[in-house]
């Protein structure tokens, strides 16, 4: 029988990095502004939403909000 190779580190960051970049576009396509994903690990990170005016803060938090 064929043992199975398990992914390396960088592999496994190179395959998050691509699920969380995927999750980015979704997102400002979702909301309309620029997103940034930030993670730490697989299981914690930030989600960063900018806004540029007063305008479109009350926008992406009523988006949000509903």
């Amino acid at each position: 029988p064929k043992e199975e190779k398990k992914p390396t580190k960088k592999e496994l960051d190179e395959q998050l990095y691509a699920i969380y970049a995927d999750y980015e576009e979704k997102l400002k396509a979702a909301i309309g502004t620029k997103v940034n994903i930030n993670h730490k690990d697989s299981e914690k990170g930030k989600i960063e939403i900018e806004y540029f005016s007063k305008e479109e803060f009350e926008r992406i938090t009523n988006l949000l909000i509903k």
